[in-house]
């Protein structure tokens, strides 16, 4: 699979439709609770196309944290450290591994 189908995608897919959702909201779609899902809508403080205007603009940000933290993760990984024993046991899986004996 990957983390683009698991993780990526999804995200983008619900960034989208939690949008779309957004601009949906009504009083009359969600009743008392739409002042626990959008108090600031509920109080008159901002309109629901500010709320979905907010809510997209988030998913840019995110997806550039995202991109830099790929980044800053894999520069790390390609510094050059002694991950190793001198001898080359880090190559034999028998060093790092415990199997039970059968029997």
């Amino acid at each position: 699979c990957g983390v683009h189908n698991t993780h990526g995608l999804p995200g983008v897919l619900g960034a989208l439709l939690g949008t779309l959702l957004t601009l949906l909201a009504t009083a009359d779609t969600y009743g008392y609770r739409l002042e626990l899902v959008f108090p600031l809508v509920a109080q008159g403080s901002r309109t629901v196309p500010e709320q979905a205007l907010l809510q997209l603009g988030a998913l840019p940000l995110t997806l550039l944290l995202a991109a830099l933290g790929g980044c800053l993760t894999g520069a790390v990984l390609k510094i050059r450290v002694p991950r190793c024993s001198p001898d080359g046991q880090c190559k034999e899986n028998a060093a790092f591994r415990e199997v039970p004996e059968e029997g």
